[in-house]
């Protein structure tokens, strides 16, 4: 049991210092798919679902991005627009 709390807690500082270190190493970690030369500079956010994102060619992503999913957003539209049965 220690064992594998000891696991985590390197994992987790691995996963830190990636992040750090080479954000876009640490993007293709947690499931983003690139295709191409990406750069991604400074702090960006990942969504819970990263592994949907797709990034192409000549890509580059500066501080402050936030990248989101889902987020409900379009059921407001259906609901104005009464397109929900």
């Amino acid at each position: 049991m220690k064992v594998v709390k000891f696991m985590n807690i390197i994992k987790k500082i691995y996963r830190i210092i990636l992040k750090k270190r080479n954000p876009v190493a640490y993007a293709r970690l947690l499931g983003v798919n690139m295709r191409g030369k990406v750069t991604i500079y400074g702090n960006v956010t990942w969504s819970t679902e990263p592994w949907i994102i797709s990034l192409g060619n000549n890509v580059h992503i500066t501080t402050g991005v936030k990248f989101i999913t889902h987020d409900g957003g379009t059921l407001l539209l259906h609901m104005i627009f009464q397109t929900i049965p």
